[in-house]
Order: C-alpha cells, then sequence, then structure tokens
C-alpha cells in the first residue's frame, strides 16, 4: 500500500515541479510582452510546449497510480478526489500527500494569475498596435498635395510598398 502511495507523492511533487517551471515561462513571457521582444517570446512559447507535454505525461502516470491507489483504499467513488485519498490514507502517507497537495495547489494557482495577467497584456498590446495602425491609415487615407498644375489635389498614400 505504502508503495502506491509513495509513488503518488512522487508523481504530484514532479507535477508541482513542472508547473514551477511553466509558471518560470510565464513570467519570462510577461516579460516579452511589456518589452516587445518577440525572440524571448518564441523562445518562452518553445519551453512552454515542452513542459506541457511533459505534465500530460506525469498526469496520466498520476491518473494509472491514483485508479491503482483507489482500489487498494477500497475507494469506489468517481472521480476519488486527492483530499479523499488523503482522509483515508494511513498517516505518514496523508502528510506527504497533503503537504504536496498543499504545494501544487498554490504554484497552479500563481500560474492560473500570470497566465491571465499575460492574456490582459497582450490583449492591450494588441489594442495598442491596432490603434496606431489606425492612426496611421486615417492619417494617409487622405492627404491634400499638388498636382503639376499647381492645384491642390486630395490624395492617397499607400501603407504597403507593392513593389518589394
Amino acid at each position: 500500500m505504502s508503495d502506491a502511495l509513495d509513488k503518488l507523492t512522487r508523481v504530484l511533487s514532479h507535477e508541482t515541479e513542472l508547473h514551477e517551471s511553466l509558471l518560470k515561462v510565464a513570467e519570462d513571457k510577461r516579460s516579452a510582452i511589456i518589452e516587445g521582444d518577440l525572440d524571448l517570446m518564441e523562445e518562452s512559447l518553445q519551453q512552454e510546449q515542452v513542459f506541457i507535454a511533459e505534465v500530460e505525461k506525469a498526469e496520466v502516470e498520476r491518473i494509472r497510480i491514483t485508479a491503482a491507489v483507489q482500489a487498494e483504499l477500497g475507494l469506489t467513488e468517481e472521480p476519488v478526489k486527492l483530499a479523499r485519498i488523503i482522509e483515508v490514507a494511513p498517516d505518514p502517507q496523508a502528510g506527504g500527500l497533503q503537504t504536496v497537495h498543499r504545494e501544487l495547489t498554490e504554484v497552479v494557482t500563481r500560474l492560473r494569475y500570470r497566465t491571465r495577467q499575460n492574456a490582459e497584456l497582450m490583449k492591450a498590446s494588441m489594442e495598442h498596435v491596432e490603434g496606431f495602425l489606425r492612426a496611421v491609415a486615417e492619417a494617409c487615407a487622405s492627404q491634400v498635395g499638388y498636382g503639376s498644375d499647381g492645384l491642390k489635389r486630395n490624395t492617397s498614400v499607400s501603407l504597403l510598398d507593392r513593389s518589394a
């Protein structure tokens, strides 16, 4: 019994470490957004994908181990909650599971907050860029110029060089 509970504690600890790595990447993405650093953003997105793949692997393992623990503890509810496993687990393993559960919950909460904050920063950045482009387009849409005859003419300016 204790072997399965110890494995569950280890896989949850590993998931906590992976989520801490994702939180670090989210911090890097925040810096990239604020600084407009596209290279850092690209690097962060690549790292994020690697860690997400690792979390998915760990989650598959956690589900497998949880099913084994559930069977050993005789728990019949579906799905079984970690809090319920902690409640019925023997004392030394229950304490370890409780600690790792708290740590994982805290890091996931911080990661969700940072992810929402990054999404808001990206949205604000995109709105800023769109506003700038609208202003440039409006400024270029109707410019007064002079023709070869010396008379004023409204001309439009192309924002994109089509010869390129």
